[in-house]
């Protein structure tokens, strides 16, 4: 696999037996090295400094484009976030370049005016849910990204935009069956969600898509290949050199005015809107705890089928079926449906839920 293809992902993840059973711990003492370093001497180093001049001395060695002045011209950008509300919840995620957060942001702001069904498993929480993140997906455009720092993510959330995403919405649910939009394949991604008792929060998600098998070796850094997403770079979605790109990752906050606030993000590259707009509504809609809401089965329009995570209930899909809709019922809990990792608060006390999907942890420490 991709892990496996230099000498030094073979060390890291093969060993000297080829293969590392299931539950090995493995060790990377070059990279924490590295971190080490960046916590001393902060991020300067790896853009202006010496760690930045050990990945150019690299590249250059193995015939690759990245250049000392690649890394010495990136700027981090400073943006505001976008904000929504929610069932009297306000939503604040990822702005853009990335289409995730401001996807999330309109798929939650079209459903703040829709009902919302008492069993969140049942068919019609189910049918409004796939509506929802399809109208969503369908706004999703080479046009909305082209416009994204010229006002497009202001006219995506305008009052009367919104609404008539909700109207397509009770239109598509009184039509008949859905049609959902076509959504890209699988992608790799990590998310970390933090609440504190003072209450600061931070949701960061990172990635390297797949990865590319590439490995700084004596610094233990494996490059991305975001350029190879598919989903980020695909047909239509051809970025101009200079340009930041898109992506789906969306870290989120949501406070309420009855002591409730929670931190949520996700992997899943396509099925990260559906499964925070899942989680979050479980929270808020649902009351479910943070460990009920991550586990709570997931649904997601792709092709002409809306997916149907293990654990959806029979009833549910077979009332799906006989309504026409094209369903596909997966057997179980399934890495598909992304990974979303939970920290909140109600009622000051603290909860936290990793995902089992991509094996996420959630831990409480008290004082």
């Amino acid at each position: 696999g991709v892990l496996h293809a230099s000498p030094a992902g073979r060390e890291i993840f093969a060993g000297e037996s080829g293969s590392h059973p299931a539950g090995t711990l493995i060790r990377q003492p070059r990279l924490a090295g590295t971190l080490d370093r960046l916590g001393e001497t902060g991020a300067e180093d790896l853009y202006r400094g010496a760690l930045a001049e050990r990945l150019a001395a690299f590249f250059t060695a193995e015939g690759g484009a990245l250049s000392r002045h690649d890394l010495e011209a990136y700027r981090v950008v400073a943006r505001r976030p976008v904000e929504t509300g929610y069932r009297g919840r306000a939503v604040v995620t990822n702005a853009p370049p990335s289409t995730g957060g401001l996807l999330l942001a309109y798929a939650l702001a079209v459903a703040d005016g829709l009902p919302s069904p008492e069993d969140p498993l049942g068919p019609d929480a189910v049918r409004i849910t796939a509506a929802v993140l399809a109208e969503a997906e369908s706004r999703r455009s080479p046009d909305l990204v082209r416009r994204l720092d010229r006002g497009g993510a202001r006219r995506l959330l305008d009052p009367a935009a919104v609404k008539d995403g909700r109207r397509r919405v009770l239109d598509a649910l009184a039509a008949g069956p859905l049609v959902p939009a076509a959504m890209p394949a699988a992608r790799g991604t990590t998310h970390i969600s933090v609440l504190d008792a003072a209450g600061n929060a931070a949701s960061m998600t990172a990635s390297t898509g797949t990865g590319s098998g590439v490995f700084v070796a004596d610094t233990g850094i494996h490059m991305n290949n975001i350029l190879g997403e598919e989903d980020l770079v695909g047909e239509g979605m051809r970025v101009r050199p200079g340009r930041r790109l898109t992506s789906m990752m969306a870290p989120t906050y949501l406070r309420g005015a009855d002591d409730f606030e929670a931190v949520v993000g996700s992997s899943g590259s396509a099925r990260i809107r559906s499964a925070m707009y899942r989680v979050i509504s479980g929270l808020v809609d649902h009351g479910l705890s943070a460990r009920q809401a991550v586990d709570l089965a997931r649904v997601h329009p792709s092709g002409t089928v809306v997916d149907l995570e293990g654990g959806t209930p029979a009833a549910t899909v077979e009332a799906l079926e006989r309504a026409g809709e094209g369903v596909l019922a997966w057997p179980d809990r399934n890495i598909y449906f992304g990974g979303a990792q939970v920290a909140a608060r109600r009622r000051g006390r603290l909860e936290a839920a990793g995902d089992p999907r991509r094996g996420g942890d959630g831990v409480v420490v008290s004082p």
